[in-house]
């Protein structure tokens, strides 16, 4: 028995041509597929190779233009933030005294030791301002002397010898 030979069978395209077709939602489908394959840049296996970040971001642009306010907006926003922040940390701005609203202490502590420790403190807190209020005098005294001197030694150079 003579082997027959097989009929050809047409293989099916994954997009057939239809935009010859007769039917005008085939023929609108597939140039609209088409359309949306070049702005796509193909199929992933003929893709060409990539291009630099500039065109990208470009071509996002073109094609996503009423968000780039709203993107532009977002990053400006959080680089204030950032900037705030940076500025912030660099002004040197000083840290008050650390307050401290309660201790713990034993239970043998009593009001007489509490008086005491107070006063302590306030007897602390006193040598610390009468030793700066000295210190600012004592600058104040240096520079009134520095002053005197500076303008003796202008009276002596204006004085004819």
């Amino acid at each position: 028995m003579p082997l027959k030979k097989p009929k050809a069978v047409r293989v099916p395209l994954p997009f057939p041509d239809n935009e010859l077709s007769k039917d005008e939602n085939k023929r609108r489908r597939a140039i609209r597929a088409k359309r949306d394959l070049e702005e796509l840049d193909g199929f992933s296996w003929s893709k060409k190779p990539r291009r630099g970040i500039a065109e990208r971001v470009g071509d996002r642009m073109r094609r996503l233009p009423a968000q780039f306010p709203f993107l532009m907006a977002g990053v400006g926003m959080g680089g204030l933030l950032i900037l705030g922040f940076v500025i912030a940390s660099d002004t040197g701005l000083r840290v008050g005294p650390r307050v401290v609203y309660a201790e713990s202490w034993g239970s043998e502590r009593t009001a007489e030791d509490a008086a005491a420790e107070r006063e302590a403190a306030m007897e602390a807190l006193r040598q610390r301002y009468a030793a700066h209020n000295a210190e600012i005098d004592a600058r104040a005294a240096a520079q009134r002397e520095a002053a005197l001197a500076r303008e003796r030694e202008a009276a002596r150079g204006a004085s004819p010898s």
